[in-house]
């Protein structure tokens, strides 16, 4: 086995433990330079020579070498075609690479971690194909436990639910189960005895309050100086699903995009660890495992605090020795819970449209919400002028040109506040304000 090589450049090959070896020219295969060859003998002179060469495959390699060939086994991932949970499996020989990126299924490797992706991705978040009674039945329940929430006001429903529902689809399935074959053959005699045993009801899938924590899961979010309202929404499949920001269409515009990368607290752990895996391949093959990976970056984070990407891209860095590019992070690969969902509204509450992208939003209604940010301005001004002179008209009534100077710049001062709260261009109009105001009271 140690005289395979795989060809590298031209009439160069990689033998055994990075030897470079050359076939010999009077081999009958030195014209043809297959991929991978295996020969009878080496014999080193100027260069090394492989001498009886035969064209091989790497499937004979792998299993002719099968207890000596190394096997790293990485990402473990959903397959929902195949409704199981699977692993990327890498295959060397004496550091020459067989095979690369090769799925493999991940009971075979780790049952336990297998079957927690399984109820995860088919009974949980319902990315499992079947035709059974209970999938249907899950978002109904699913419907009325949102309704029961919102009267509550619960913040945390998205995650607190998905984690409540995946405590009783493990109780209920049973142990060993992993792959949609052996459930579908475990359901069908389960359901005999209990037509109804994997059907969740509102309280399966209710968290306690205990568990409704408003730091990890807020009803709102700071953009810069403006406040955006926060809304859950637990229904895998729909448009809304996971976490909503509520943008007034006046202040689209102003939205820095950067607040909304961190997402809240308690799915932030969940988005890091789906964006490392949305790396390319070439990056992502320097981190793994995964896990182990983000756990490494994670404390290094100053969480929100200017860009996540950003930040990710240099904790990788500093702790895997690679550099990221910061565009290298797929978002649009990630789950839709984990990417915040934009909702455009108007005065009246009505959703004008919804995106889980800020710039493509932006891209749409610009103009629009331009158009509704200079009526927004025009009105505060106007409301602005209006105060400057009345307040100016008490400072001119005042005893002594001391107390009226102080008394309109007091009121000078809160005006302007008051507009740049409203938006980032008011202090310039409030400050021209301002001057008109000291001009009045000096006259």
């Amino acid at each position: 086995m140690s005289q395979v090589a795989n060809r590298r450049e031209q009439a160069e090959y990689l033998g055994a433990n990075g030897t470079k070896i050359f076939i010999h020219p009077g081999s009958g295969q030195f014209k043809a330079r297959p991929a991978w060859i295996v020969s009878a003998e080496q014999v080193e002179t100027t260069k090394v020579y492989a001498r009886n060469v035969a064209r091989v495959e790497p499937a004979w390699i792998e299993q002719a070498g099968a207890h000596l060939v190394k096997r790293q086994h990485y990402e473990p991932h959903w397959e929902r075609r195949a409704s199981r949970a699977a692993m990327y499996e890498r295959v060397t020989l004496f550091g020459l690479l067989l095979s690369s990126g090769r799925s493999v299924p991940y009971e075979q490797i780790d049952p336990k971690a297998a079957r927690e992706l399984f109820i995860k991705h088919a009974l949980v978040l319902m990315e499992y194909d079947s035709r059974a009674p209970f999938l249907r039945a899950q978002p109904e329940a699913a419907q009325g436990h949102r309704s029961t929430c919102s009267r509550r006001g619960a913040a945390s429903i998205c995650s607190a639910t998905r984690a409540s529902c995946t405590r009783s689809s493990t109780r209920e399935c049973r142990e060993g189960i992993s792959t949609g074959a052996a459930f579908e053959r475990w359901r069908r005699e389960a359901e005999g005895k209990n037509p109804k045993i994997l059907w969740l009801t509102e309280q399966d899938i209710s968290p306690g309050e205990a568990e409704l924590d408003a730091e990890q899961f807020p009803d709102h979010l700071s953009a810069g100086p403006l406040v955006i309202q926060l809304r859950y929404r637990f229904e895998p499949g729909h448009e809304d699903d996971g976490v909503s920001a509520l943008i007034p269409l006046h202040v689209l515009n102003q939205l820095p995009e950067e607040a909304f990368e961190w997402l809240v607290p308690g799915l932030l752990d969940e988005k890091i660890e789906a964006l490392v895996r949305s790396l390319p391949k070439n990056l992502r093959v320097h981190f793994v495992p995964v896990p182990d990976a983000v756990a490494r970056a994670l404390p290094l984070l100053e969480r929100g605090v200017g860009s996540l990407y950003a930040q990710l891209a240099d904790a990788l860095l500093r702790t895997g020795g690679v550099p990221v590019p910061r565009d290298a992070f797929r978002e649009d690969l990630l789950p839709p819970h984990l990417r915040m969902n934009f909702v455009l509204l108007d005065d009246a509450d009505k959703v004008i449209a919804r995106s889980r992208s800020l710039a493509a939003l932006r891209g749409k209604h610009a103009g629009a919400s331009q158009q509704h940010y200079a009526k927004q301005s025009q009105l505060t001004t106007g409301a602005q002028h209006l105060g400057v002179r009345r307040f100016a008209g008490e400072a001119g009534r005042a005893s002594g040109s001391a107390r009226a100077d102080s008394v309109t710049r007091r009121w000078s001062t809160r005006a302007t506040a008051w507009a740049c709260a409203c938006s980032r261009r008011r202090p310039k109009r409030a400050s021209a304000t301002n001057a008109a105001a000291r001009g009045s009271s000096g006259s």
